[in-house]
């Protein structure tokens, strides 16, 4: 293969690197004391003869030289060799160009510096800025990190890929910083019982604050509200979102429980009251875990017909976080308590205090209907249908009805019930009014048999005046027949030695 067949393509990114310590050449001025041998002119006066026949002295003046030893400081330039932390031009260390938060620069040229070390660098991973390379050059620049820094982001709970904008907060977190939860507590449970000084009471599941409201009705006269709630908050699973080395301490959970209630009458308030959960936590110290609060708080006001009570149960979460501040050159100082900001669970109950009974329309002669149907008074058959109607309550409507089924007694001459449990009890709920009911004690109402056996009260009877004998049934309700006393006649008119006292005899049915 010739070499003009194939053509190679190589790639290469040159970053300068940034070289350190230089070694500059630098000069300086040194001085010593010097001598010199020279010929110093200067002017000398003589005398000589002058005037008229040159009878006369006259002084006269010339240039006369000597050698003098002259004495001077000398100047020299001596060079040496010196690291420089900047670059070496004319003999000089000259700065770096600045880079923005980095404290120690170096560079060989005007144009070449880079970040040895960027502000706030504690060794390791404990840094604000990080050197990193731009323009062609390493560490030409210094850029910010999360950090503890107050000018900087420590996004927990959450996680910085590289910059402060980077920071993204685990699901449920939001805000800057990640300091806002963007989830309420869960209320597991939540009950509000009316309690009246009797010990009656009305009881009602809370609903959720957001979904149709279910409303209680009931006829107490309550002097105190009970209520039980059960909330939970979990925040970030740790595994997944690990803390920061500037994360001193985290915790978030339920901060506070609490209700509100209020009376209206009429459309207006008339009566309020709240209380507290006191289990001593807070936004200083969350819980953690299944919050259960079972309060009980006086109402101390008499309530009248068609007073509507409300109850709001809240539970709030929150929390806080510290940081550990290593703005010192050593060690690190734990920052204050940054506080989170949760949300609010609320869930309601409602009740309505109706003091007037259900009616019956004939009460304001609007119907003419029976108020309870039940067929035949007297009747041989075992089930029977049994109707409500014409019964309404205005406010609150009929929640169910009621039936009792009791086993009539004679007393005396009349039939009824005394002290007795109900032989068949039940309930039905409306709309449904119309029901049957199977009678399990034949007695009542269907004989099996019309034959009853009798014992003479005297068996040792052997000359009987009469044939006739008067008895009494024992359990006149067995029958249900107007007269419990029969007569009866025996079928030997003549007999003189009744060889038994039992006898059988056989009611007739009249009906």
């Amino acid at each position: 293969m010739k070499c003009s067949d194939t053509i190679f393509l190589l790639f290469c990114i040159v970053v300068k690197t940034c070289a350190w310590p230089n070694s500059c050449t630098f000069q300086h001025t040194l001085s010593r004391n010097a001598s010199l041998l020279t010929t110093v002119s200067y002017f000398s006066r003589y005398t000589t003869k002058c005037g008229i026949f040159n009878w006369g002295t006259c002084s006269r003046y010339r240039w006369s030289y000597r050698n003098e030893q002259r004495y001077y400081t000398e100047y020299y330039y001596d060079y040496y060799h010196e690291d420089c932390e900047g670059y070496c031009h004319s003999y000089q260390c000259n700065e770096c160009a600045a880079i923005t938060n980095c404290e120690q620069i170096r560079c060989t040229t005007a144009s070449d510096q880079c970040c040895h070390q960027c502000i706030y660098d504690r060794g390791g991973t404990i840094k604000a800025y990080e050197p990193i390379a731009s323009g062609g050059y390493s560490d030409r620049i210094c850029e910010q990190r999360c950090s503890w820094r107050p000018d900087s982001k420590f996004c927990y709970p959450g996680r910085c890929t590289t910059t402060p904008s980077t920071c993204q907060c685990a699901p449920n977190f939001s805000g800057d910083n990640c300091l806002q939860m963007t989830t309420s507590p869960v209320m597991h449970f939540c009950s509000a019982t009316l309690i009246q000084v009797t010990g009656d009471r009305a009881y009602a599941l809370c609903d959720n604050h957001g979904n149709a409201q279910t409303t209680i009705y009931t006829n107490i006269q309550p002097d105190r509200i009970q209520v039980e709630l059960h909330n939970s908050y979990t925040g970030p699973d740790a595994a997944d979102w690990p803390q920061q080395y500037y994360v001193n301490d985290f915790k978030v959970g339920v901060i506070s429980a609490s209700f509100d209630w209020w009376v209206t009458r009429g459309g207006s308030i008339v009566k309020t009251g709240t209380d507290t959960c006191s289990n001593g936590y807070s936004q200083d110290n969350p819980h953690q875990g299944m919050y259960e609060c079972d309060v009980i708080d006086n109402i101390g006001f008499t309530f009248q017909h068609e007073d509507r009570l409300h109850l709001t149960a809240k539970a709030h979460n929150g929390g806080y976080i510290t940081i550990r501040n290593y703005d010192a050159a050593s060690g690190y100082l734990i920052g204050p308590k940054i506080y989170y900001t949760g949300m609010e669970v609320a869930h309601t109950a409602d009740f309505i205090l109706d003091y007037q009974s259900p009616e019956h329309c004939t009460l304001t002669r609007s119907c003419s209907d029976n108020m309870l149907d039940r067929g035949p008074a007297i009747t041989k058959i075992r089930r029977i249908t049994v109707r409500f109607n014409g019964w309404h309550d205005d406010i609150s409507g009929i929640l169910r009805y009621k039936y009792e089924v009791y086993k009539m007694q004679a007393y005396d001459d009349v039939l009824g019930y005394r002290s007795t449990p109900p032989a068949i009890s039940g309930q039905v709920n409306p709309p449904t009014t119309q029901f049957t009911i199977t009678l399990r004690d034949p007695g009542i109402v269907d004989r099996p048999t019309t034959q009853f056996t009798i014992t003479l009260s005297d068996p040792g009877i052997v000359d009987l005046p009469s044939t006739q004998f008067i008895i009494t049934l024992s359990d006149p309700g067995r029958v249900d027949l107007p007269n419990t006393q029969f007569t009866i006649t025996l079928s030997d008119t003549g007999i003189a030695d009744i060889p038994d006292t039992k006898f059988t005899i056989t009611l007739s049915d009249t009906q």
